[in-house]
C-alpha cells in the first residue's frame, strides 16, 4: 500500500467547515440575547448550516482514503477511534453535564436510564449529537470498507445512502409513534446522515481525476457558478420556507456541489496566497474547536455585557470566539495526556 498523502484541499474545506460551525453558535447566542431573528444574525445563521454535513462528508473522505492507501487492521481501527474520538467524546460530555449540572441547575442524569440515552444521542450539550453520529458510522465502517472496494461498488453503495437518507428525513417515514418514532427521527441518528459520510468516500476513490478538474478551467467556472447559486439558493430558501436545521434535503444536492467549490476555491486561488497556511493550521484544529467552542461561548456570555450580544457586534464576537477557541486547544495540547481530550492530526506533509 502507498502512504497516505495530506490532502490540503480537504483541511481547506475542514476548516469553512468549523468557521460554518462556529457561525451558527455564535449567531444564536444573539438569537437569544435579542429574542428575535435579526435579517443579518439569520443570515449568517443560515449559511453557517452547511458546516456539519461537510464535517460528516470529511470524516467519511479522510477514513475511507486512509484504508485505500494504507489498508485496514480492525484492531488498529479499534483501537484509534476510541482514543481519538470515544474517550474525548466521554470526557467532554462529562465536562459539559457537569456544567449544566453545577452551573445552570440542569440535570440530565435523573435516572440512569435517562443518563444512558443521552450519552447515546450526544445530548449532553447541543453540539455533541454529531460526535455520536460519528461513532454510529464508526460501528458499520469495518463492513463497508470491505464492500466499497470497486468504482461500481462506490456508485451502487452512494446511491443507496441517498436513498435511505432521503427516506429518514421525510416525515410520514420517521413519524412512528413512542420510542422507535424517538430513535428513528433523532437528529443523531446515523441515517439522517449516511448519504454525507459514504459521499467522502466516493471523493476520495476518485480524488486523483476530481483534482484534475478543480485545475480545469472550466471546472472552475462551473463549480464557481454553482457555489454562488447554492448560497444564494440557501438565502431564498429560509426567507420562503422559514429557518432550517443542517438535516434539510436539499443539503442532498448543496453539500457535494459545495464540496467541490471550496476544493476549486482552494487550488485555484487560496493555494497561491500566504493565508493558505493560517486555513490549513485551522482546519488541523478543526475537532478541538468544535469541541471547545460552546464552552467559550458560555464564559463570554458571563463576562462580556449582555449589550455585546446584537447583530451588530456579531462579526467581533465571532472573532472572539474563534480566537479563544484556538488558543484553549493550543493550551489543552499542552497538557498530559491532550490526546485524550482531543485530537490534532499530524500532517505528514505540506501542501503543494
Amino acid at each position: 500500500m502507498g502512504t497516505t498523502r495530506f490532502v490540503s484541499e480537504i483541511n481547506f474545506v475542514r476548516a469553512l467547515a468549523c468557521l460554518a460551525v462556529l457561525a451558527v453558535h455564535v449567531s444564536a447566542g444573539v438569537f437569544y440575547a435579542e429574542g428575535s431573528w435579526d435579517p443579518f444574525a439569520a443570515l449568517i445563521n443560515q449559511i453557517g448550516r452547511f458546516g456539519t454535513p461537510v464535517f460528516a462528508v470529511i470524516s467519511g473522505f479522510l477514513l475511507f482514503n486512509q484504508v485505500k492507501n494504507k489498508g485496514f487492521s480492525l484492531r488498529r481501527f479499534i483501537r484509534s477511534r476510541t482514543t481519538k474520538i470515544l474517550i474525548p467524546y466521554l470526557i467532554w460530555s462529562t465536562v459539559y453535564l457537569l456544567i449544566l449540572k453545577y452551573v445552570y441547575h440542569v440535570d440530565h442524569f435523573a435516572s440512569l436510564k435517562q443518563g444512558l440515552y443521552i450519552l447515546f444521542t450526544g445530548g449532553a450539550f447541543y453540539h455533541l449529537y454529531f460526535v455520536s453520529t460519528v461513532i454510529q458510522f464508526y460501528l458499520v465502517f469495518p463492513l463497508l470498507q470491505r464492500v466499497l472496494r470497486t468504482g461500481r461498488a462506490w456508485w451502487i453503495g452512494t446511491t443507496v445512502a441517498l436513498v435511505v437518507n432521503v427516506a429518514f428525513l421525510v416525515p410520514e417515514v420517521t413519524d412512528w409513534p413512542g420510542w422507535i418514532g424517538t430513535i428513528l427521527s433523532h437528529k443523531a441518528f446515523l441515517p439522517s446522515w449516511i448519504f454525507y459520510f459514504l459521499l467522502g468516500g466516493l471523493l476520495a476513490h476518485h480524488w486523483t481525476g476530481l483534482t484534475r478538474f478543480f485545475r480545469n478551467r472550466t471546472g472552475m467556472l462551473f463549480s464557481f457558478l454553482t457555489g454562488v447559486l447554492v448560497t444564494a439558493g440557501a438565502v431564498v430558501e429560509y426567507h420562503w420556507a422559514g429557518m432550517y436545521g443542517s438535516r434539510r434535503l436539499a443539503n442532498l444536492i448543496n453539500i457535494p456541489l459545495l464540496i467541490l467549490t471550496a476544493s476549486v476555491l482552494y487550488t485555484s486561488v487560496f493555494h497561491r496566497l500566504r493565508i493558505r497556511e493560517w486555513f490549513q493550521a485551522l482546519g488541523n484544529l478543526g475537532f478541538g474547536i468544535y469541541l471547545v467552542h460552546p464552552l467559550v461561548i458560555l464564559v463570554l456570555v458571563q463576562l462580556l455585557p449582555s449589550t455585546w450580544w446584537n447583530p451588530s457586534s456579531l462579526p467581533l464576537l465571532f472573532l472572539f470566539v474563534l480566537l479563544l477557541s484556538v488558543g484553549l486547544v493550543q493550551v489543552i495540547r499542552l497538557l498530559p495526556f491532550h490526546q485524550y481530550l482531543l485530537t490534532v492530526p499530524s500532517r505528514r506533509a505540506r501542501p503543494n
